[in-house]
């Protein structure tokens, strides 16, 4: 039977709806391709999925790791195409003033570590090195580029925590739901399961005084949603090119005329 009792809370008649939130659909950043990190994300997927086999599915393929600098909601060509425009003037720029100095930009990254309640695991990016502050002032000036288009979809966060995420449950909510679900209240969740293993492996890999660093090749605007046929995010614009050759080579003269940095946009339009 339904309660009769009056609602006490005030009523507005021309009460707004809430703002339906704008889900991104496109990030900014850099993939990471370093073989020490890759290595670390591995040994700790291991030791995940030997003590929580039922949560393995959350873990991040490790072909497709990366940093985010900004997410964004692209919703057709032309803002796809503005973006690109923001990218490619800001790699120019970064060129000249922030990494271009006197060495390949590097980051290095310390520790693990979770955001919300163990819902997504991530390596940290030390941002009190040089190349890390940088990095935080790109992330920023990015985002407030993008705001006044409109694209932004969240404010930007200071301190601007860079991270490589390498297990979060919102890839697979209804499993971590369900498991959680099944437990008596006094038990620990899933997450915790987890943390737990995370905090054991940082026990016995207690000497180890950096996850690895990553000198990045590219700035790339990538899909959430669109992915290539080895799981990556497909790439639609890339900037900031950085090739292997002058990463081995910085310092040295142009080889035969050949400038080894690389600054172009490529846009691809394709729905």
């Amino acid at each position: 039977m339904l309660s009769t009792r009056p609602d006490p809370r005030p009523r507005s008649r021309n009460k707004p709806r809430p703002r339906r939130r704008e889900w991104p659909n496109f990030f900014v950043g850099f993939r990471v391709t370093s073989p020490d990190l890759v290595a670390h994300v591995e040994q700790l997927h291991t030791a995940i999925r030997d003590a929580c086999p039922e949560v393995a599915s959350c873990v991040i393929d490790p072909r497709t790791l990366h940093v985010t600098l900004c997410v964004l909601r692209l919703s057709n060509d032309a803002a796809i195409d503005q973006a690109s425009q923001v990218l490619h003037s800001e790699a120019a720029r970064v060129a000249a003033e922030e990494f271009m100095r006197g060495s390949p930009p590097q980051f290095d990254f310390s520790d693990w570590g979770f955001f919300g309640n163990n819902d997504v695991l991530h390596a940290k990016l030390d941002v009190t090195t040089a190349d890390g502050r940088r990095l935080s002032a790109v992330a920023e000036r990015l985002h407030g580029q993008f705001e006044q288009l409109g694209f932004t979809t969240e404010r930007f966060r200071r301190p601007y925590s860079p991270h490589m995420t390498v297990w979060k449950t919102s890839r697979d909510r209804e499993l971590i739901k369900g498991l959680n679900a099944r437990r008596e209240a006094d038990e620990p969740s899933v997450q915790d399961d987890v943390f737990r293993v995370v905090t054991s492996f940082n026990t016995v890999a207690a000497e180890t005084t950096s996850l690895g660093t990553e000198w990045p090749r590219s700035i790339e605007l990538l899909s959430m949603k669109k992915k290539e046929g080895d799981g990556k995010s497909h790439c639609w614009v890339i900037v900031l090119a950085i090739t292997d050759k002058w990463h081995q080579r910085y310092g040295a003269e142009v080889n035969n005329g050949v400038l080894n940095i690389v600054f172009f946009a490529y846009v691809d339009l394709a729905v």
